[in-house]
């Protein structure tokens, strides 16, 4: 990006340099030996800053770049009502898009059973006597991913389609604060000053035990009650707060996570930041 300042001005040269990131990082695994049977979910968000006297800013800093490969989350939240305004969409081997490519690149998707919710779908390298249920998958038969795009896999993305290939999705955060500023001061209240977006990124150890919206309400609480009333800002002290709330989210989902899978407990990270509006 730092290479493209001052020759990028849209939109879509920043969509591409963040795709072109990935996808490097992605063959440095390959290059160095690494990723062929693991890899991992990505999920970034870049705002740039605003302008000043001795640097020219030539992208909109009301603009947020959320870019994701395989099943982590982005939210934005309003931590005044702790209302979820915005979520990306993972990448799984049963959506339509995803499954296509997969089957079309010798892929196949395995869907879970009905009577486990928590189970999720897979891709693996195609197998004869593999009928497209879970229950067939047998202990030997191959690599099952729960993504249907990663950084790394590298074998899977020779024989079943996993790519690692971004969705970047850009959002003018100008245009939901202004919605939140009208839905509430027509309830009377007034927060003329600060920053009351969040995003918030988390793994899918996360949000397949604790929903995206109880998080946010869990965040937003915190925030209200450590927030400076004066300026609506967040004090030192609520950061500290904050990160005792992503403890304890993060802490209820490894119980949840053991309880019902007999003691494993899937990566759980998450991370949570203000969104300024210039």
């Amino acid at each position: 990006l730092q290479e493209t300042t001052g020759k990028a001005t849209d939109t879509l040269s920043v969509e591409e340099i963040i795709q072109k990131t990935y996808r490097e990082t992605d063959a440095s695994m390959s290059q160095n030996g690494k990723g062929r049977h693991s890899g991992t979910t990505a999920i970034s968000v870049f705002q740039f800053g605003k302008s000043n006297e001795k640097e020219k800013n030539p992208f909109n800093p009301n603009v947020l770049y959320i870019a994701n490969v395989g099943d982590s989350t982005i939210i934005l939240i309003n931590s005044l009502t702790g209302d979820v305004l915005y979520r990306n969409k993972p990448h799984k081997p049963h959506l339509p898009e995803e499954s296509k490519r997969i089957k079309e690149m010798g892929g196949q998707v395995i869907e879970p059973p009905w009577f486990n919710p928590q189970a999720t779908s897979r891709v693996l390298k195609k197998r004869s006597g593999i009928e497209g249920d879970i229950n067939d998958l047998e202990p030997g038969v191959g690599l099952a991913l729960a993504m249907s795009r990663s950084i790394g896999d590298l074998f899977l993305g020779e024989v079943a389609g996993v790519i690692p290939d971004p969705t970047v999705n850009v959002l003018d955060i100008s245009e939901y604060q202004q919605q939140v500023r009208t839905n509430d001061s027509s309830n009377g209240k007034n927060h003329d000053n600060g920053s009351f977006l969040f995003v918030v990124l988390a793994t899918d150890g996360l949000l397949d035990f604790v929903p995206a919206e109880e998080v946010a309400m869990a965040l937003s609480h915190t925030i209200n009650n450590k927030s400076n009333s004066a300026t609506n800002t967040a004090s030192a002290s609520s950061y500290i707060e904050l990160t005792k709330t992503c403890e304890k989210l993060i802490q209820k989902a490894s119980n949840l996570w053991k309880i019902e899978t007999n003691n494993y407990r899937d990566d759980i990270t998450m991370a949570v930041h203000p969104v300024f509006v210039e």
